[in-house]
């Protein structure tokens, strides 16, 4: 495949283009809770297919549109990765294991049915029972419910957990149960308009399948005040160069990818278009990173893992995937500004130290064609799964061209999205693959990544360490905040001693816009599909 900006001219332009992206940010301003104009409708292009899929709460790209647009949970995260306060009004705790959450008073349904404690009471223990995928490690942390009155709900845990609402999945998101009860399986209930019934912002209209869009519009009783925009029409593309076209001929608003933001790769011709503004953010989670399938071997010994975190040019990556625009995090994987972050060990390329380690551990070019042999003396040719995009084959084939530099005759095995993450949480049949840890690994499950490490979790590196397994149990059940910082201090020392997976680079998410409205406020996990955004955008001035 042909490289794209692979020289030290272009990398030092794009440098010069990415740095004006921050004095951008400053356009788009903070929203107010209602908008001083209102826009009739927004087109929002993107590259979550919702085509042929199954219409239930199992489906997690359905899950997504929910929780931005529909349906409410306890709490949401601002721009600064901050918790904000959803439909949990307040709430507090004696000792972490018992917690009393006070609700919004005045927030009802979709159907005008008021929202009250025992939907709560109904959504925990429904998704508890079907074992929704999302959260559904969270929802066991729960022994009982009871709710004293409409607007209070007293949560008890098996046991104490201080962290509880710092993290989106204790409630993510709710469901009426005066339509769910009479369903004991979300599978039986496919219809659109009773799943997107919610208290959120957004009322569900309509879902062409053939076309592939699908329209919400503003929901005029919404407790939080009247969106500023009357209709969200999503458009689905098959991939992000077709998504980016549409968007440069002016076929959509914004384009939005999920946990992502618009490779740099399309700055330059984007900065071409006098309609097109860009805004640059701080996504606070990594943008890619070298997960190992930790029980595969020889992934799952940790000198072969330590010897590959030698052979990769850091400093490459972050000039040519960021521009120079991002960073090599440390070996530990948490970032600066993270709670409990502690300074660990830097990532640095060493060639002749990890080629020396291959030779001790019993990997030796054995017939001389100046590739390895595995220990045992047969062929090896390790396999990186990454999803077929741009950034990924680029990215990829930097990772490639070290480890053949150290004499690892990998090889590169390009997927489908929906394919992708078949294999590596359903299958678990990779060797290694490439993707992000985006904001939302920073706090679900036990925080810090473990949904993403941990096999009985989302699992992409597929750890089954017990000293692991048992740091994460721990941190679940910490009873105060000094035991939760010494243990995540503890966590990020074992990322750093057994690099069960390698952060590659992070770097600020870049999201384009129309000019024609501003006002688009970014949060870490939505983007700039924010409640912020939903109340405040307004026609430029």
């Amino acid at each position: 495949m042909e490289h794209c900006w692979n020289s030290r001219t272009k990398a030092l332009s794009l440098l010069l283009i990415l740095a004006m992206l921050a004095g951008m940010a400053s356009a788009v301003g903070a929203s107010s809770e209602q908008a001083s104009s209102g826009i009739s409708k927004l087109v929002i292009g993107t590259t979550e297919s919702m085509t042929n899929i199954e219409m239930s709460l199992n489906n997690y790209v359905l899950k997504n549109y929910l929780m931005m647009f529909t349906n409410e949970g306890f709490i949401e995260y601002d721009e600064n990765g901050s918790v904000l306060p959803r439909l949990a009004a307040e709430w507090e705790t004696s000792d972490s294991k018992q917690w009393t959450v006070h609700l919004v008073p005045n927030a009802s349904w979709h159907d005008g049915v008021p929202f009250t404690s025992k939907d709560v009471k109904f959504t925990i223990e429904y998704m508890k029972e079907n074992k929704i995928p999302f959260g559904e490690s969270a929802w066991d942390l729960v022994s009982s419910i009871e709710t004293p009155d409409d607007h209070t709900v007293v949560i008890n845990l098996n046991n104490p957990d201080s962290g509880l609402f710092g993290r989106r999945s204790v409630v993510p998101f709710t469901i009426p149960e005066h339509i769910f009860k009479d369903f004991d399986s979300p599978k039986d209930l496919n219809d659109p308009a009773k799943l997107f019934t919610g208290t959120g912002p957004y009322v569900f209209d309509s879902y062409d399948q053939s076309a592939g869009i699908i329209r919400f519009k503003a929901n005029d009783e919404y407790w939080g005040g009247k969106p500023a925009i009357g209709e969200l029409e999503i458009k689905f593309y098959k991939n992000h160069d077709t998504l980016m076209m549409a968007f440069q001929k002016g076929d959509v608003d914004v384009p939005f990818i999920y946990a992502e933001g618009v490779s740099y790769y399309y700055v330059p011709k984007l900065l071409q278009n006098s309609e097109i503004e860009i805004l640059s953010y701080d996504s606070r989670g990594i943008k890619n990173v070298l997960y190992f399938n930790c029980d595969r071997p020889p992934f799952n010994d940790k000198r072969f893992r330590e010897a590959i975190s030698y052979a990769i040019d850091y400093d490459e990556l972050v000039n040519l995937m960021t521009a120079g625009y991002g960073y090599t995090p440390n070996a530990g994987m948490v970032l600066k500004g993270m709670p409990y972050y502690i300074e660990t060990r830097r990532l640095s390329q060493d060639i002749n130290r990890s080629k020396n380690m291959l030779d001790s551990i019993g990997f030796k070019d054995i017939d001389g064609d100046g590739f390895r042999e595995a220990d045992d003396g047969k062929q090896f040719h390790p396999e990186l799964l990454i999803i077929n995009d741009v950034e990924s084959s680029r990215s990829s084939e930097l990772i490639n061209n070290y480890l053949h530099e150290i004499g690892l005759e990998s090889r590169i095995k390009a997927v489908d999205e929906a394919t992708f993450w078949q294999i590596v949480e359903d299958e678990k049949s990779y060797d290694m693959n490439l993707c992000g840890a985006g904001f939302w690994t920073t706090f679900n499950y036990r925080g810090y990544y473990t949904s993403v490490v941990d096999y009985r979790r989302f699992g992409w590196a597929n750890v089954h360490d017990p000293v692991y397994l048992s740091l994460v149990d721990q941190i679940g059940s910490a009873p105060d905040e000094q035991t939760k910082e010494n243990l995540i201090k503890d966590l990020q020392n074992y990322y750093a001693d057994n690099l069960t997976q390698i952060p590659l680079y992070a770097m600020d998410y870049i999201q384009p816009y129309n000019k024609k409205y501003e006002g688009y406020v970014p949060n870490p996990v939505w983007g700039i599909m924010s409640r912020e955004t939903f109340m405040g955008l307004h026609e430029a001035e």
